[in-house]
């Protein structure tokens, strides 16, 4: 029965309504350290290690490659981006069983073309500090964890797992940064 009253009201109201209702979804707003920390307190996720884009521009470029919230990047020992499922695949799923994996998995395919200067050239801290990461062999992995306020639940269900099964992974080392997709309000002050 609530499944047909599912099928109903998305056919009636739309996805949009659809989503905020189940999902938790809200529109999308600009967002500043504050608001960022409080929501991540509020959901019992770590505030450490949150970065965030340092302008319009740069986060304009990252959402033609992030095409779906929450996602993340994986890089190896040498800082290049390796690939944790098939590229077509635009759905989070898999990267429910590969942080669980994490120090299981190898041969992924490689793109020697994106490397963790790469990805972190365009990010600040929340301090709005550059981000400056040493890629020495210290850690295995770098996962970035791509994530946004108004994805609702999915941040609770996804994100707070994924980087709970990174941290606690055994056999390797992994750092975890969780990147912020939320409009920036610094980027409207200047």
């Amino acid at each position: 029965m609530r499944f047909l009253f599912l099928i109903l009201f998305v056919s009636i109201a739309g996805c949009t309504p659809a989503m905020k209702l189940i999902g938790g979804f809200r529109t999308p707003k600009p967002e500043d350290k504050e608001s960022i920390t409080k929501y991540l307190n509020r959901k019992k996720i770590d505030t450490d290690n949150v970065l965030v884009f340092s302008d319009s521009v740069s986060y304009y470029n990252r959402i033609r490659e992030v095409k779906q919230l929450p996602e993340i990047r994986v890089f190896n020992k040498e800082g290049v981006l390796v690939y944790h499922k098939d590229t077509a695949v635009s759905c989070p799923g898999p990267a429910n069983d590969f942080t669980k994996m994490i120090c299981i998995v190898s041969r992924l395919k490689q793109n020697i073309n994106r490397n963790v200067k790469t990805e972190t050239s365009s990010l600040r801290t929340l301090e709005n500090l550059p981000v400056n990461i040493l890629v020495n062999g210290e850690y295995d992995y770098y996962v970035f964890i791509y994530w946004a306020l108004f994805m609702g639940r999915l941040n609770k269900s996804d994100v707070k797992v994924w980087e709970s099964n990174l941290k606690s992974a055994k056999g390797c080392k992994v750092c975890v940064y969780k990147v912020d997709m939320d409009s920036q309000k610094r980027w409207y002050n200047k």
